[in-house]
């Protein structure tokens, strides 16, 4: 049937959801069942049977109308329709063995929560959309922390137009317009539910629904769209239960080297003087699980507990650093449940597709593994912040110590350190000895947070050496002075200015080397690190992994 719409007749939007297979009446996919009772409207729509759900309430005024007619003075308010009614409905329609719910005003607010397919209108958008038809989109954005963005363009276009980075943007909603007289409508916008815009009478919704259904089990958004889903959010709430219940056994186990705790926002960490868990009196430089779990009294953590306790960065003067987070927000965690991969990053569970995560590890696996390092141990020390520090203090290991040497840069007030540890050491090329400048970024762990700050600090500050017209370098050269002194490192005239000169070196603490180098980080850990590698590259730069031992 032609979606073109006849003369005079209006077009509608509809919100349509697809309600997961286990609802079996009607009432079960209410979210106040009681309340209802009594007040749903069976009726009958093409043969299918179906349920109404209605209210009515006085609007009132808003209050800027309010404001408004007090300046009137007497005179007759131009606001006569002022206290109208707001109205919503839910229609519910039973087809075969599924129900969809078909959402008008403020209807979909009597739903239960978490009762619909997830990303069932995405899928239906994704394979309705045409590579070139597309108006909107909306994103997720994760590198380091997590961001949201929207964007729109004023004339149709394609996907990867709205600038869609598969190695950190996960699809949010998505609107196309459709093909010239689609049996659909004119208009698709898809996220969990399918917002349609269309001619439609009451007799054509089962029919939609049904057409929408059969559209959402296509697969044709995989040979269009093919890195859409690398990493998705989770929102199934049993499958979550089973995540935490797997993250639960691993803290009560001590099985946790793929989880690992970290500050999810950039900080001053000039100022940085340390973190404060709760209400505790003490004063802890990092958040390795040992030093949580003696802060909270010993016992092992669990997700519900982690939940509800607050951490807080400070500098010397208990001034706080940010805004503070719950740990929950701070817990980086890898589980693998079912032959599939899960991250848990800034509180949101994300699915991974398997063959991404193979190719992912492919990558990383290629990355050379060096023992810069093998002399200058941790010696006990859990973060970086203690161990750099204690460096700092010693002259016998041939290290520069450049940790929290921050250089402002671009005119402004923005600022960054060259490297966490610098230092110059002779190569052959060509059977000629030629110097390479080694630049360190050290991190606590192999977790999202960790080498989002690490890998794009290792990019920029190369970045910076290289295209800043000097003026980069010549600032850190004179911020590095006083501790090439204390560290008896001597710094040369100029920094090399070509990125063929350097070598950056991503080191991360670990208690044992692992037996290949992919096994050694969680997995948005590498897509920070892929990125990293495939820019560095291309300024000719060597790169490599490295692990810093006890």
């Amino acid at each position: 049937m032609a979606a073109r719409k006849p003369a005079g007749e209006k077009t509608k939007r509809l919100n349509v959801y697809l309600l997961k297979q286990d609802f079996q009446a009607f009432d079960d996919a209410l979210e106040r069942p009681v309340a209802w009772q009594g007040l749903g409207i069976p009726m009958v729509i093409d043969q299918r049977n179906c349920m109404l759900y209605a209210r009515s309430k006085p609007g009132g005024k808003a209050d800027w109308i309010t404001m408004l007619e007090g300046g009137l003075q007497g005179q007759a308010t131009p606001f006569q329709n002022a206290n109208s009614l707001n109205h919503s409905a839910l229609l519910l329609i039973q087809i075969k063995d599924r129900f969809f719910a078909v959402a008008f005003g403020y209807g979909a607010t009597y739903l239960k929560r978490d009762c619909w397919e997830p990303r069932f209108g995405l899928k239906v958008a994704l394979n309705l959309a045409d590579e070139a038809n597309l108006q909107q989109a909306a994103f997720k954005t994760h590198e380091g922390k997590t961001m949201s963005r929207e964007v729109s363009s004023s004339r149709l276009t394609g996907f990867y137009d709205f600038g869609f980075d598969s190695e950190k943007d996960f699809l949010r909603k998505l609107t196309a317009k459709l093909k010239k007289d689609h049996a659909l409508g004119l208009r698709i916008t898809g996220k969990d539910s399918v917002s349609l815009v269309c001619p439609a009478k009451l007799a054509d919704l089962p029919t939609k629904c049904r057409q929408l259904r059969v559209e959402s089990w296509r697969k044709r958004y995989k040979k269009h769209f093919p890195d859409i889903e690398n990493v998705i959010p989770v929102d199934d709430k049993t499958i979550i239960a089973w995540l935490v219940a797997e993250l639960d056994l691993a803290f009560a186990t001590q099985n946790t080297p793929t989880i690992h705790f970290s500050i999810p926002d950039v900080i001053d960490f000039e100022r940085y003087a340390g973190l404060r868990i709760g209400a505790s009196a003490n004063l802890i430089d990092d958040l390795s699980i040992a030093t949580l779990q003696a802060e909270l009294g010993g016992n092992p953590l669990t997700f519900a507990a982690i939940q509800r306790v607050s951490v807080k960065a400070e500098d010397d003067q208990a001034v706080p650093l940010g805004d503070g987070w719950f740990l929950a927000k701070c817990c980086i965690a890898e589980v693998n449940y079912q032959g599939k991969t899960y991250l848990l990053t800034e509180g949101q569970w994300l699915a991974c597709d398997a063959s991404y995560v193979q190719k992912l590890n492919a990558f990383v696996n290629t990355i050379s593994v060096s023992n810069h390092l093998n002399n200058v141990p941790r010696n006990g020390q859990a973060s970086e912040n203690a161990y750099l520090a204690d460096l700092a203090t010693k002259q016998n290991h041939g290290y520069l110590v450049a940790h929290k040497q921050l250089v402002q840069y671009g005119g402004g007030q923005s600022k960054l350190e060259l490297c966490d540890l610098y230092k110059v050491h002779q190569i052959q090329v060509n059977n000629q000895p030629k110097d390479q400048t080694l630049l360190f970024h050290v991190k606590g762990g192999g977790g999202a947070t960790e080498f989002g700050h690490l890998v794009h600090q290792g990019f920029n500050s190369l970045e910076l050496l290289i295209d800043d017209d000097r003026e980069f370098a010549d600032r850190t050269l004179a911020r590095l002075h006083a501790r090439s002194v204390a560290n008896n490192v001597a710094l040369p005239a100029q920094l090399p200015s070509t990125g063929a000169d350097y070598k950056v070196v991503f080191a991360v603490f670990r208690e044992l080397a692992p037996l290949i180098a992919a096994d050694g980080l969680t997995l948005f850990g590498k897509i920070s690190l892929r990125r990293a590698v495939k820019a560095l590259r291309k300024f000719g730069c060597e790169v490599s992994l490295e692990w810093v031992l006890p």
